[in-house]
Parts: C-alpha cells; sequence; structure tokens
C-alpha cells in the first residue's frame, strides 16, 4: 500500500521534467556502475598475483638514508629530513 503511494509520488514529480528526471536517473546509474567496477578491479588485484610462486615471492626494503643526516634544508634555521627508501621485488627462481 505504503509503496503504491511512493510510486505514485515518484511519477507525479517526473512527470513535469521528464529530460532531467532521465539525466538524473543516468548520473546514478553511471555513478554507480563506475564504483562497482573500480571495487571488482581493487578485488582483482587484492589477489594474490602468483600463486604457485608465492613462497619464493618477496617484498623487499632498502633502507640506507641515515636518518641523523640532513638532505635538503628549505631556509635558514629550518631543516627537512628526508628518509629514502628503496622497495625492490625480487623473485627468487
Amino acid at each position: 500500500m505504503i509503496f503504491l503511494y511512493y510510486l505514485k509520488l515518484a511519477l507525479r514529480s517526473i512527470m513535469p521534467t521528464p529530460l532531467l528526471s532521465l539525466v538524473t536517473v543516468a548520473a546514478i546509474a553511471i555513478g554507480i556502475s563506475v564504483s562497482m567496477t573500480m571495487v571488482t578491479v581493487r578485488h582483482v588485484f587484492d589477489a594474490d598475483p602468483i600463486p604457485e610462486k608465492s613462497s619464493r615471492l618477496f617484498n623487499v626494503r632498502v633502507d640506507n638514508w641515515d636518518p641523523n643526516s640532513v638532505f635538503f634544508a628549505v631556509a635558514e634555521g629550518s631543516t627537512v629530513l628526508i628518509r629514502v627508501s628503496l622497495l625492490l621485488v625480487s623473485l627468487s627462481w
């Protein structure tokens, strides 16, 4: 019963501006489809890339920068310390 009321109310609000209503519905549909596509792509890329070689896949991080040394001076009296990290992915065959 209440669903029919909402349906009649929706039809009454669509009738005066059908083109604007169509554009609004299309924009919502595109937004939902893009969001779902991004969620699906992220889910696929989060999976194990090489399941048969997972035991031999390593994530190596090399950080050889001294945290006490200054890398770059911005202005007189203020310094910015930049630590350099190098990310290496190695497959040991």
